[in-house]
């Protein structure tokens, strides 16, 4: 620990009070301050304050200085190195580690000196929900501005009367500005943004829809898979238990590569362990879509429409779609139904999701909002949750923005933000 002691060189020569130059000293009080890292060491500064009675008006007064503020214990520069760790990705108990003070002072200084309000909205903008942990609701619900990469807003609850609530603060000239909406495949958002931006083209995340066919994908392979074991328990010749056993084996460890998109295999060798020899991810492939002409079938189905996806155009993916639920309706996949259904209901927007946006170039996705989300949840990990909704809010949106304002402009002045 270092100790410096410290006084003012020029003592004020006027009352800060009546301005009168008729004053006298009354001794000094010492102030402990807690500052800055100084050479790898705590430092404790001791402040020889001076102390002033004007003759004039009778009043007592401090003299003033910029190292600390009236009735506080921590220097400027102190409290501008707590806000400057607040803005890593780390918990306020690791802060109050770092800089030698007490966890509860971080917070109450974090409070105090950030203030985040909602942005504007944009053009475009993504919605999407993450997991909670504040006891308000289930899940909260993420609004961000997809161009400018920034969150505008997070609320407590992606409930539609919260969502609703905090649309009627917006005006309806921001509202209209927004032209595209991305989103999940979840109900609600459609109908309460279909009412709140009628201007705006909804767009389904292109993940989403996507997924969708895979899972069904998958849950084929894992009924195939659990029949090929069901075999194996009931098998009892010799031969015939091993090839299920490879059978199995291959359902079971190489389900990464059944499930990749077949343009993106490359032909790379690997070591099987328990055939012990070298095999290729085409010999994978070869093996499991042999098994059963189901499977198979589902496989080139499925990488069908990975493949409309990848090369439709706003132009042509309608036709494109079509055509190729009118051959899952003639093939005996039956499990692709379900998703054929949520695809017809969400055709527009999954449609609208192939618009170039005249900007950027390309078409409009949620991966930013995703990426936001997990974001998110990285910053609520490492603090072990919130209990206050509202601090986790400031905390996340104070670390995500380029900008911040703050309520005390000493400290805005120091951090050299600008204010909007």
């Amino acid at each position: 620990m270092t100790y410096i002691f410290v006084k003012t060189a020029i003592p004020p020569k006027t009352c800060v009070l009546c301005g009168s130059n008729n004053i006298i000293s009354k001794g000094y009080v010492i102030r402990t301050i807690k500052h800055n890292l100084i050479v790898g060491s705590f430092c404790i500064i001791k402040f020889h304050q001076r102390r002033f009675k004007c003759l004039d008006c009778s009043k007592s007064f401090n003299e003033k200085t910029k190292l600390i503020e009236k009735s506080k214990q921590l220097s400027q520069v102190q409290i501008q190195a707590v806000l400057q760790e607040c803005k890593n990705v780390c918990s306020f108990r690791s802060i109050a580690k770092k800089l030698n003070i007490s966890t509860t002072t971080v917070i109450k200084i974090f409070r105090e000196n950030v203030y985040v309000p909602p942005l504007p909205l944009t053009e475009v903008i993504g919605v999407d929900e993450f997991r909670g942990t504040t006891g308000i609701s289930k899940y909260c619900f993420i609004i961000k501005d997809l161009l400018g990469n920034e969150i505008i807003d997070i609320l407590s609850s992606r409930t539609q009367k919260s969502v609703e609530d905090y649309l009627k603060t917006v005006s309806k000239e921001e509202r209209e500005q927004v032209k595209y909406i991305v989103m999940d495949l979840w109900k609600p958002y459609r109908t309460i943004f279909k009412f709140w931006f009628p201007k705006a083209k909804l767009i389904a995340d292109k993940f989403h829809y996507t997924r969708l066919i895979n899972d069904q994908f998958n849950r084929i392979r894992i009924s195939f898979m659990n029949e090929v074991k069901n075999k194996l328990e009931n098998e009892s010749n010799y031969d015939k238990r091993n090839e299920l056993e490879i059978d199995y084996y291959y359902l079971k460890k190489y389900w990464k590569i059944i499930m990749e998109y077949d343009e993106h295999q490359e032909n790379k060798e690997f070591y099987c362990y328990k055939l012990r020899k070298t095999i290729t991810k085409f010999d994978v492939l070869d093996r499991v879509l042999n098994l059963n002409p189901h499977l198979a079938e589902a496989y080139y189905l499925r990488n069908k429409f990975l493949k409309v996806i990848k090369t439709s155009t706003y132009e042509t993916i309608e036709s494109n779609l079509k055509t190729w639920i009118n051959e899952v309706c003639q093939s005996d996949v039956n499990e692709y139904n379900i998703a054929i259904r949520t695809l017809l209901n969400w055709k527009q927007e999954m449609i609208n999701s192939f618009i170039i946006h005249p900007t950027t170039g390309t078409p409009m996705n949620n991966a930013s909002t995703e990426g936001s989300n997990n974001f998110c949840k990285v910053i609520k990990r490492v603090s072990y949750g919130y209990k206050d909704f509202e601090l986790m809010r400031a905390r996340i949106l104070y670390c995500n923005r380029k900008t911040m304002r703050f309520k005390s402009k000493s400290i805005k002045d120091r951090l050299n933000y600008e204010e909007k």
